[in-house]
């Protein structure tokens, strides 16, 4: 038997009462297995076996197929929207009537961002394949108040090129994909630069969609501990602070919680152990990382991190029982999550219209209280530091800060609006393609007005080359200034629901800028930078105009 058909083990004799509530053939939809499951969790499903068992689930009546996208190697990306009653694939969110959206929420679930960190792929088909199965026997409810848009290979081109030694140091499975896209791009450093395609399709469907809660699957390792998943919610402050403060102290621990009671594995926000078992800290706080570059947009993110060190099987597990345990949160909280969104539109519109604070440079900080985290016995009896063997090691708890609370070590207050001149069509069509909304000055239009410029005081050019960009480092001061906006100029006005990744995006001091990321190459000292800064002002003028 080859292995594409080790995938679909699927016997009319299993059947168990045809078709069920809504279509769903369930006996047939739960004898579907992945060659995760059928390998005993010895290997990974391949992409062929992915989009088979897509394709199937597709027969079911719950299940629409599509694609977000195609790679830069030209494959497609498959999506799953999962609905009861059912909801049809398509360019953009169907929101009333008969096949729409209604009053559920979207939540969006995705694996293999990085293709050597597998067990998400698997988990998320499983998952779909159960609650498929147990919605056609009338046993769960969840699509009562969800629609699911489930894309299980993200990074397609990384996961159609596997091998046994691509991702080192993970338990199992025999061969898994690479990590970066067909371009040699980390796709989680992408979110603002947008250099790749599927990062382009995948912030496309955001727009489209608009998902109000997204889980993003991965596989980490790092110090040893016991936690067989760990999990993190977005937490740049430049972010809606009502979005991170619930995620963080509400919606995290009530889905930690109904994790463990349901699994038996223990949980915890991502980290390490750090400076010999101090304290435990985390990765930044950066919007090239998806799960915050999510927050700068207002949505409840989550991002989840299965344990290298775990078996193949607990991190293929406990991804899909996490997984389900935010959805089940999330139908429960539906209403508030919704308010929540929808406020979070509502405060970026008016960050803008006020000149709020944005913030631009951050730093890590301990919260108040320290945490019991599960770790091992890693020292000797004079204090030194040994290395151990999970197997054999001997468990030990470390009561510890956690540094996990991310503020603004600088600031600026935002303009009414910026200008970005014509010439910069990289900068533009980044803006575009985030969603942010943009007016293009006609003939005619524009004029000298008022504005905040920019001057640079210093440039600092990285030497080698990171993300295939070289990255850059700005000093500028704000200066009192007029400028002339010509035809062909695009306006950005803060006061809309992107206005703060917008605001972001063209800060010339932000850490994950454009500007960091070497969008505006002829900077030097002494010089302007292009981006103009506009009172409410002149851009009242300007609109009279």
């Amino acid at each position: 038997m080859n292995r594409v058909a080790l995938i679909v083990l699927v016997s009319a004799g299993l059947l168990l009462s045809g078709q069920a509530r809504g279509g769903v053939d369930s006996g047939r939809l739960g004898s579907l297995v992945t060659e995760a499951e059928a390998s005993g969790f010895a290997r990974a499903t391949p992409l062929a076996g992915v989009v088979e068992i897509v394709d199937r689930l597709g027969e079911s009546g719950l299940v629409s197929v599509g694609s977000i996208g195609r790679t830069f190697g030209g494959r497609e990306i498959p999506v799953m929207v999962v609905a009861d009653p059912p909801v049809a694939w398509g360019a953009g969110r169907p929101a009333e009537g008969a096949g729409g959206v209604g009053d559920r929420l979207v939540v969006l679930l995705f694996g293999s961002i990085h293709a050597g960190e597998v067990c998400g792929s698997d988990g998320l088909l499983m998952l779909v394949r159960d609650l498929v199965t147990a919605r056609g026997l009338g046993e769960d409810t969840l699509l009562d108040d969800l629609v699911l848009c489930v894309v299980p290979v993200y990074n397609a081109d990384g996961h159609a090129n596997r091998a046994a030694g691509n991702r080192a140091g993970q338990n199992g499975p025999a061969e898994m994909g690479e990590r970066a896209n067909g371009q040699g791009l980390d796709l989680n450093r992408d979110w603002v630069k947008m250099d790749a395609p599927e990062t382009r399709a995948m912030v496309g469907f955001l727009n489209a969609w608009d998902p109000e809660v997204i889980v993003d699957t991965h596989t980490t390792n790092g110090s040893k501990h016991r936690f067989t998943l760990t999990y993190q919610g977005p937490k740049h402050p430049a972010g809606d602070a009502g979005v991170i403060g619930w995620v963080r102290d509400e919606f995290l621990p009530a889905v930690d919680a109904r994790f463990e009671a349901a699994t038996g594995y223990d949980a915890f926000f991502y980290g390490n152990f750090a400076e010999g078992h101090t304290k435990w800290t985390t990765y930044p706080a950066e919007p090239w990382y998806g799960v915050a570059y999510r927050g700068l947009r207002g949505r409840v993110s989550v991002l989840t991190e299965a344990y290298a060190y775990a078996t193949f099987e607990d991190r293929v597990k406990s991804t899909e029982a996490f997984c389900r345990e935010v959805l089940r949160e999330a139908a429960a909280r539906k209403a508030e999550i919704r308010a929540l969104v929808d406020g979070a539109d509502d405060r970026a519109a008016e960050a803008g219209r006020v000149g709020a604070a944005l913030a631009v440079k951050t730093e890590a900080r301990a919260f108040a209280e320290k945490a019991e985290l599960l770790g091992y016995e890693e020292y000797d009896e004079a204090g030194e530091r040994v290395e151990v063997e999970l197997e054999t090691a001997e468990p030990r708890s470390y009561a510890l800060p956690v540094f996990n609370d991310f503020v603004a070590t600088e600031v600026v207050a935002r303009p009414a609006a910026y200008v970005v001149p014509a010439g910069f069509v990289d900068v533009i069509d980044r803006l575009r393609a985030h969603g942010v909304r943009l007016h293009v000055v006609g003939e005619g239009g524009g004029g000298v007005v008022e504005a905040g410029v920019y001057r640079v005081v210093s440039v600092e050019r990285s030497e080698r080359a990171w993300q295939n960009r070289k990255m850059m480092s700005l000093e500028v001061e704000l200066e009192a200034g007029s400028v002339e906006v010509r035809a062909g100029d695009v306006i950005v006005r803060t006061d809309q629901a992107l206005g703060t990744l917008a605001a972001y995006m063209l800060e010339p001091r932000a850490t994950g800028g454009l500007a960091a990321w070497g969008f505006f190459p002829g900077l030097v000292e002494g010089g302007g930078y292009p981006v103009v800064r506009l009172g409410a002002g002149a851009l009242e003028g300007l609109a009279a105009d």
